[in-house]
């Protein structure tokens, strides 16, 4: 058979089934038909929030971070029998979701099951059935489970290939006023809440319903419902017909309002901000919501956004746009959690209309094709999605959920090894060796973005990737609350190198001294297994990071250049390791630095965040000289480039901490 009868074919039985949104039973018969279509061998994992089922299929070790994801629903609006009886006119497929989405669902689902039987892998697709009613028990309810895609494409609309570049943020509210009530004809005696809400509309409709015709890209603010129930009636009934008589002044109202704007408009907290400020000058009370502002924005520029629309263009042998939305799809629950999105369709139209609704089989056979190139054209992009992935600035409870941060927790579970223990507190340690998968790096990278609460731009992967690298964990009552990283290496003098590089703890936890036992702990335990000497080193663009270096040492070891000028061993054994690359410098001819003069090195990453200038943090230090050749490029540097070195956003300059610990004394 034909793709295009494959495609047809799918697309007129999933056509069928009328599985509007909220009939649990046709859902699932539509699920359970992609499910067979697709075969014994790929068997999804099923969701279900009130009532509403959703089926993900992918990779076991990927299935919640997949490097791309596929993104449907499946079920429609209401609709007469009639157009559940799909219809072939030409080349268009006529009825019921054949546009929205079902036909690009069948698209999606035939590209899916060419890549998954030629061995492809790490992506993933999702089907849900409360899209047309917002999407919050379907995919919003999947992403709060845990699923972060690097990249979603969302085959859903009318774009005629074009990529939407915007989607409008929703928000919808109910408002309800109260009064008195009275009679129509003592109007002038009765406080009538019809007219507040009217006040309240008006205001509202002149800040907020901006978009006309001719500039259609800004907000909008629109009254969709009003209902004046007499007492005893429920707020929200199933019908709109009000038993309030003509002739009665209402005693309580209820108001729907559907809002939306473009994200750079304004802010979902500014305009909660204004909606609550004219609640409370008219008496209106908010009694429901939803929607929240996730509207969703698309990069051209972004490596996957380009790699599809070089491939789309190829299939169809001409160039696509781009285009605005505003409505949004259940793209922006992605959005949120920093994927990139990628919201297209075939040619397809009359969404929603009584009748007509039609979509271009041609068009879905061409978005098909172009779906499994662009599943394996990801496939060459590995890295850098990988990249991507390990970016993302998760919040405590969102790293708990995430795929790859199980995967970490797993391996420590496997492989860790306990180096300290103390009551309720345990270490447990991975080197470098013991990472055997992206995933687990990754989790890694996420766990560092989280205790800073910033992209630390992949140290944990760094560390892992290194064959000197070790991670320390720390485990308080079977709780991880912080990491170290660090390296530990011999150098050609014979000493042990144990050079700090990273300490993180968890945002619930910071404040009580973890960062400072970790690394005490941690220092312990290499002093304790090296024969040798033990050179401990640090970097830092923090003046806390000094106070923090004196409390790891032992007592009577002394920390340079703060407490005395550094030693020779200290020096030798700093200056080996940046020429053997261990502490890492930028390409200045100059980058060499005298160890005796100030010890600092030029770094590589890191960045201050407290505002001080080198100056500020230096002055005071009895043993850093200012005249030293390398402070004074420092000191030219920041003069030229700003004071506020976070503003400034340069990679830069760190200070070396140097600490010789003698075996002999311990």
């Amino acid at each position: 058979m034909s793709r295009y009868a494959e495609i047809l074919s799918l697309s007129q039985d999933l056509v069928r089934i009328p599985s509007e949104t909220g009939r649990r039973q046709e859902t699932v018969a539509t699920l359970e038909l992609v499910r067979a279509y697709l075969g014994e061998r790929y068997q999804p994992k099923i969701y279900e929030s009130n009532g509403i089922v959703s089926y993900l299929w992918g990779d076991p070790d990927t299935l919640q971070c997949p490097r791309l994801l596929l993104s449907g629903h499946i079920d429609v609006v209401a609709a007469q029998p009639s157009q559940y009886q799909p219809v072939v006119a030409g080349d268009l497929l006529l009825g019921r979701g054949s546009g929205d989405m079902k036909g690009h669902v069948a698209a999606m689902v035939d590209a899916y099951k060419l890549y998954l039987d030629e061995g492809g892998h790490g992506v993933g697709m999702l089907l849900t059935g409360d899209e047309e009613k917002g999407g919050f028990d379907g995919t919003k309810y999947v992403v709060d489970q845990g699923l972060r895609p690097t990249v979603v494409l969302v085959p859903d609309g009318s774009f005629d290939f074009n990529i939407v570049l915007k989607q409008k943020a929703p928000h919808h509210v109910r408002l309800r006023g109260m009064g008195p009530g009275g009679h129509g004809s003592l109007a002038f005696e009765v406080d009538n809440p019809l007219d507040r809400l009217i006040h309240f509309y008006t205001e509202m409709q002149a800040e907020y319903a901006k978009a006309t015709k001719e500039d259609s890209w800004h907000s909008t603010f629109e009254m969709t419902k009003v209902w004046t129930p007499v007492p005893g009636m429920p707020d929200d009934p199933d019908t709109p017909e009000s038993p309030n008589s003509e002739n009665s002044i209402p005693t309580r109202i209820n108001a729907w309002f559907s809002w939306r704007w473009p994200l750079e408009e304004f802010s979902f907290a500014q305009a909660m901000a204004r909606l609550d400020e004219l609640c409370q000058k008219y008496g209106l009370e908010k009694v429901a919501e939803h929607g929240f502002g996730l509207g969703c924005n698309t990069d051209p520029n972004d490596p996957a956004v380009v790699e599809w629309k070089q491939t789309i263009e190829s299939v169809l042998g001409r160039e696509v746009g781009y285009d605005l939305m505003h409505a949004a799809t259940d793209g922006r629950f992605f959005f949120d959690k920093g994927a990139v999105v990628i919201t297209t369709s075939a040619k397809t139209g009359k969404h929603h209309a009584e009748e007509g609704e039609w979509v271009d089989i041609p068009s879905l056979v061409k978005l098909s094709e172009a779906i499994y190139q662009f599943q394996k054209k990801l496939d060459s992009q590995a890295d850098l999605i990988d990249d991507r992935r390990s970016r993302r600035i998760l919040s405590e409870i969102e790293l708990g959920k995430a795929a790859e941060y199980h995967a970490l927790q797993s391996l420590l579970d496997e492989k860790g090894v306990v180096i300290s223990s103390s009551g309720n507190n345990q270490i447990l340690q991975l080197n470098s060796a013991d990472f055997d998968t992206i995933k687990q790096k990754i989790g890694l990278a996420l766990l560092a973005n989280t205790c800073f609460e910033t992209d630390m731009g992949l140290p944990g992967v760094k560390i892992a990737a290194d064959p000197a690298g070790y991670l320390n964990f720390l485990k308080v009552d079977g709780e991880l609350v912080g990491f170290l990283g660090s390296k530990v290496v011999t150098d050609e003098y014979g000493r042990t190198v144990f050079y700090m590089d990273i300490v993180g703890t968890m945002p619930s936890h910071q404040g009580r001294g973890w960062g400072k036992y970790l690394g005490k702990s941690s220092l312990d335990h290499v002093i304790g297994q090296s024969g040798a000497d033990v050179v401990f080193l640090t970097r830092t663009q923090n003046p806390m990071v000094v106070a923090a270096a004196r409390s790891i040492i032992p007592a009577g070891a002394t920390l340079a250049p703060f407490d005395g000028e550094p030693n020779q061993q200290t020096a030798d054994s700093i200056n080996w390791m940046v020429d053997h690359g261990h502490l890492s410098r930028n390409n200045r001819p100059d980058s060499r630095f005298d160890a005796h003069e100030s010890l600092i090195a030029w770094g590589a990453y890191g960045r201050v965040g407290d505002g001080s200038t080198w100056e500020d943090m230096t002055k005071q230090f009895k043993y850093l000289d200012w005249n030293s050749p390398a402070a004074r490029m420092i000191d030219a540097y920041y003069q030229a480039h700003g004071t506020n070195l976070e503003e400034a956003k340069v990679q830069g300059h760190a200070l070396v901490l140097g600490s010789l610990i003698k075996k002999s004394n311990y």
